[in-house]
Order: structure tokens, then C-alpha cells, then sequence
């Protein structure tokens, strides 16, 4: 059995880093695993393993010897609370999901636009999200551990 490759330790959203709801919207809304399974190559010069798929890249010299290349790697997630063009990528998804997830998705975010005087962040849109799928809760606790995929 592999050990989770992330692990979010945070009980509320708003004490989450960025990259902690990345990997949430990853799994939740996105369905993907935490392990990428794709082989990684070496450079010629035999510093850094990298994978073509999903980009993660390691320092063999941090790495030991006992890197695999054919092991089973933690995937590189993508930025999705970096900029409002990674943030699209969750609202498209969502628009592709059941009627009920998208009310609850547009409710979620006017509360949260309401509720502070800043404009809409990719933040705001990953938080909304994850409440809309019920990996968040109203109040703004996780409500499901962060190592299960959505089915």
C-alpha cells in the first residue's frame, strides 16, 4: 500500500495554504490521484529525475540513491489559486457538473464576494468549489479527509 502523497493538516479552509486547496480541488473536484504512476526520466548530466507527464521533478542529489525512476511519484498539481486563468479550470468544471452542485457553487461564491470587500480571487473560486462538492462544510471545515478522491 502507498502512503499518501499529501496530507492536509488544517481544520478550517481559511487556515490552508494555497497550494493545500490546490491539491484538495485536484482530488475532489478533479478526481485525480495523488500518485502519478508515469516512469521519470534522468538528465544527461544525472541531476534531476523528472516526470514528462504530470512535471514533477526531483534532485537526485537530495534524492539518494535510492530513487526509482519506475517507483510511483507524487504528482505535480497544478496552481489553480495562482491566477484567474488556472481558477477558469474549476469553473469549468463545475458548469459540467449536476444543477444543484452549480447552485450551490454560485451561492457559495456570492457569500464569500459579500462578505469581504476585496474582488473575486482564485482563492474564493477554490473555496466555493470545495464547498459545492461537500469537501467543505458551510462554515468553512474540511468534512472529508483530504487523502479520498471524490467518486
Amino acid at each position: 500500500m502507498i502512503t499518501p502523497a499529501f496530507v492536509v493538516v488544517a481544520a478550517n479552509v481559511d487556515d490552508l495554504h494555497d497550494t493545500d486547496l490546490d491539491v484538495l480541488i485536484d482530488l475532489h473536484l478533479f478526481g485525480f490521484d495523488e500518485w502519478c504512476r508515469e516512469h521519470c526520466i534522468i538528465t544527461p548530466d544525472g541531476a534531476l529525475a523528472g516526470c514528462i507527464s504530470c512535471g514533477y521533478v526531483e534532485e537526485l542529489r537530495q534524492a539518494g540513491p535510492h530513487f526509482d525512476i519506475n517507483a510511483p511519484h507524487p504528482r505535480h498539481v497544478p496552481r489553480y489559486t495562482a491566477d484567474m486563468s488556472m481558477a477558469w479550470k474549476i469553473v469549468t468544471k463545475i458548469r459540467a457538473d449536476s444543477v444543484s452542485t452549480k447552485v450551490l457553487f454560485e451561492v457559495r461564491l456570492a457569500r464569500l464576494c459579500a462578505s469581504r470587500i476585496s474582488t473575486l480571487t482564485p482563492r474564493m473560486i477554490a473555496v466555493a468549489a470545495l464547498q459545492a462538492i461537500g469537501v467543505v462544510d458551510y462554515d468553512g471545515f474540511i468534512a472529508q479527509a483530504s487523502n479520498e478522491a471524490r467518486s
